[in-house]
């Protein structure tokens, strides 16, 4: 593309008489630079025909009404089969941008099982115009998804923990009679040095496999259909 400019140069500043930048508005320029209009991706995903909404995620609903993107109410509740995120890991800055404190480099954990959603609970097709924008900012990994500007922070405090006093006789009832349980469990340790010397690592481990896990900690709200 053809590039328009003014040269770049450099005078005494009025201020500390150290050179400043300034631009001759006398002196133009023209000048071939390349257009780079692709990018090779370092990541990719699967388009989905549909993301699902809960109808509590009202603010997020709000949002894609304002960028006119097209919803179907479901008519009646539903058992469907979903892909489901768990926030595996993130980093956040530590200063605010815009107000907020940004997420980056997430990474999920996938999952695929059958949940229950209610009558009013949104279906969102991908094939609109808007498909780019439902993915830049429903698909957590993106750059500027929701998740990463902050929308989604409830779900990441544990708000259920365990006595471990308590928890230990349960965590070896769990073991006992679960056998997949325990496998996993063994695997760990075998695989993990530090864990396999770690008690309070342990606990925490058997309880987040267990029944009585907090299960929408961590668990990203929006679902897709496949």
């Amino acid at each position: 593309m053809d590039f328009k400019g003014f040269q770049a140069k450099y005078k005494p500043s009025d201020i500390s008489s150290k050179d400043r930048l300034w631009y001759d508005r006398e002196a133009k320029f023209s000048k071939q630079v390349k257009l780079y209009n692709s990018y090779i991706p370092i990541k990719e995903i699967t388009v989905p025909k549909y993301y699902v909404i809960p109808q509590s995620e009202w603010r997020i609903i709000d949002l894609l009404k304002l960028n006119q993107i097209k919803m179907i109410p479901l008519k009646e509740d539903s058992v469907i089969m979903v892909e489901q995120y768990r926030i595996n890991d993130f980093k956040t800055t530590s200063s605010p941008y815009e107000g907020h404190y940004l997420h980056f480099d997430t990474d999920l954990i996938r999952e695929t099982s059958k949940v229950k959603f209610n009558v009013g609970d949104l279906l969102v097709p991908m094939n609109q115009d808007g498909v780019k924008f439902l993915l830049e900012t429903l698909e957590p990994e993106a750059i500027d998804s929701y998740f990463n500007w902050n929308f989604f922070d409830a779900i990441l405090g544990q708000k259920e923990y365990y006595s471990a006093y308590v928890f230990e006789d349960t965590a070896a009832k769990l073991l006992e009679e679960d056998r997949e349980l325990r496998t996993a469990f063994e695997r760990e340790k075998t695989s993990n040095p530090k864990f396999a010397e770690n008690g309070r690592a342990q606990l925490d481990w058997i309880y987040k496999h267990s029944p009585y896990y907090e299960r929408s900690h961590l668990l990203y709200p929006i679902f897709r259909i496949n």
